[in-house]
């Protein structure tokens, strides 16, 4: 009895039953005048045969400067899609993508390309499908961590970075191995190596063992020395404030500058907790508490991914999901839900902020659907 059809003609209602859910889509066409809705919609869905194990990420595609959806299917087949549902290209791949997808330039002429590892070569692909010479390239043993690419300062001197077990290193834009990064840690790398810069200086965050954390130089080198014992998450490290930040296994957030002066805040966490950082924000997950800069907001107990932080033009947005209920959830920095979440969604999803400052994102729906959302 709410509903005020005003201004429209035409009320479209369509029902659609598979795969033992049933889905209710409605179209109300409103006049030019009507304020725009600041609730999300779903504008596609994208079926495959197989199922899909690597969730949708955008891409952009450089002679239209659309966004594109890139995902890879459980027979290792790499798939690029527009937003309309049109498929580009899709590509045979050896193994399944390990770790992210990467967008770079790497001749710096605003023609991008795709950049990741499978299990055992490093391939760069271009918008119509095709390897980037010398890419790729074969690894005989098996990559266990995701790609880092470098680029110290911002010039095009990519530096791929591979992992192999306890193993790293490093290969410039013509495949050849770099000399000058020694470390090797004994244990096995937890995650991938990632690159921060602060001012002039480069720190490289090495995360291995069960507990361990270095931060380096581009040497290998530590760099910077926390002045107390830190058992580390495996959250990660990221810059804040020009410090470091970080949480230890027991959920404590640990902040380090760069003499290594270390700040320990006890938030009570377990240490299944789920933490990230970008320059002036942070979130935590920790069963059913959701804390974003120091806001607290208590949540249905779930199965939730890892938060995530989309700095946008003027706003920061903190997007998570419960994987278990399928819902995915959008606050802002205040730790306040935006309208009409949470929505349907089984994955971590991928966001942009389009020209009309409409928001666009993507995630899995069912095994072989990918949902496309604008805001």
């Amino acid at each position: 009895k709410n509903l005020n059809f005003y201004g429209s003609k035409i009320l479209s209602i369509q029902i659609n039953d598979q795969d033992d859910i049933n889905y209710l889509s409605t179209f109300i066409p409103f006049n030019q005048k009507t304020k725009r809705s600041s609730q999300p919609s779903q504008i596609n869905r994208i079926t495959i045969d197989q199922p899909i194990v690597k969730r949708p990420a955008f891409f952009v595609n450089w002679r239209t400067q659309q966004r594109d959806l890139v995902f890879q299917d459980d027979q290792n087949k790499l798939y690029l899609y527009d937003t309309k549902g049109n498929l580009i290209w899709d590509k045979q791949l050896d193994s399944r993508v390990v770790g992210k997808i990467h967008t770079i330039d790497i001749y710096k002429n605003t023609r991008k390309q795709l950049c990741f590892t499978t299990q055992n070569k490093l391939y760069l692909i271009d918008k119509n499908g095709n390897d980037v010479a010398p890419f790729p390239k074969t690894f005989d043993n098996i990559i266990t961590k995701g790609l880092s690419i470098f680029d110290y300062a911002n010039t095009g001197r990519y530096r791929f970075i591979i992992i192999q077990d306890d193993r790293i290193a490093f290969y410039d834009r013509e495949l050849k191995r770099v000399k000058g990064f020694d470390f090797q840690p004994d244990e096995e790398q937890k995650n991938s190596l990632k690159h921060i810069r602060i001012g002039k200086k480069d720190f490289i965050i090495a995360e291995y063992g069960e507990d361990i954390a270095k931060i380096l130089n581009r040497r290998g080198e530590v760099r910077v020395d926390p002045d107390t014992d830190i058992a580390f998450s495996h959250n990660g490290i990221f810059e804040y404030n020009d410090k470091f930040i970080t949480t230890s296994k027991q959920g404590s957030i640990i902040k380090i500058d760069q003499e290594g002066k270390t700040e320990k805040r006890d938030l009570a966490s377990s240490d299944d907790h789920l933490f990230t950082a970008s320059h002036q924000n942070w979130a935590m997950i920790d069963e059913n508490r959701l804390i974003i800069n120091n806001n607290e907001r208590e949540l249905d107990y779930g199965l939730y991914t890892k938060p995530q932080i989309h700095q946008l033009n003027e706003r920061v947005l903190i997007s998570f999901t419960d994987t278990q209920a399928g819902k995915i959830y959008l606050f802002n920095d205040q730790a306040e839900l935006l309208p009409g979440f949470p929505i349907y969604g089984k994955t971590a999803i991928d966001l942009y902020e389009n020209a009309q400052n409409e928001l666009v994102f993507t995630c899995l729906g069912e095994d072989n659907a990918v949902l496309v959302y604008k805001l």
